[in-house]
């Protein structure tokens, strides 16, 4: 599955999948990754990637974790399709709470970017959800586009230490990434250009898996970046 690199005590490990992002939902406590998606070797490669624990979930019936919800340390978030079972196994396994958000909007991964210092939602939530979102995650919500486009969470990879941003954002963007999140941020591609960075990169500050034709010098700004 994999292929490392280092910069001092950070990996950097190449899926074989291109769009490993879509599957897993990583943070500082934990990686949620769906059942049977990966095999032992796998799952092994990934928590020594991440460097957290893994927590097997589907979220309403699917694997499409990273797609599905957004996490920081106080709360992971989740969307109506989330069944109460699933809804209850993930919080007998994880330390922070699970809370669902009361939206038509399902993908929330997708269109909602968060740390423990601020978040960035999409335009196409409503005032009611983003009070909603802040309540969740405890931080306050800048509520912008990027480059025009709605879906920020697939134009952003974010942790406690840095910002990945795709090249299709303004300058003026990208730093007020930086303020919203209270880190460095820098511009990233994937797989050898993707701009939609978060479908082919999941990362907390210990280590990230990118996609499979992920080049090292996208690799190495991963690394100098995020962690």
């Amino acid at each position: 599955m994999h292929k490392d690199t280092e910069q001092g005590s950070a990996n950097c490990i190449v899926s074989d999948l291109l769009n490993i992002g879509v599957y897993i939902l990583a943070t500082n406590e934990f990686a949620l990754v769906p059942p049977g998606f990966f095999n032992e070797k796998d799952k092994k490669m990934v928590k020594n990637a991440l460097r957290v624990p893994l927590v097997e979930s589907m979220i309403g019936g699917t694997g499409l974790l990273g797609v599905l919800a957004v996490a920081n340390s106080s709360m992971l978030l989740l969307p109506q399709i989330a069944t109460d079972l699933e809804i209850e196994e993930l919080q007998t396994q994880l330390e922070i709470e699970v809370c669902l958000l009361d939206s038509k909007i399902t993908a929330l991964g997708n269109v909602i970017v968060v740390n423990d210092k601020g978040a960035l939602v999409s335009s196409v939530f409503n005032t009611k959800d983003i009070r909603a979102i802040e309540d969740a995650l405890g931080v306050t919500a800048a509520q912008r586009d990027l480059a025009g486009i709605s879906v920020v969470g697939a134009m952003c990879v974010v942790t406690s230490r840095g910002a990945l941003v795709s090249p299709l954002a303004s300058d003026e963007e990208i730093e007020q990434i930086s303020s919203i999140f209270g880190v460095k941020s820098d511009i990233c591609t994937v797989n050898r250009g993707y701009a939609y960075i978060s479908t082919g990169l999941t990362a907390n500050t210990g280590g990230g898996l990118c996609g499979a034709d992920t080049t090292g010098i996208e690799r190495a700004r991963i690394i100098d970046t995020l962690f």
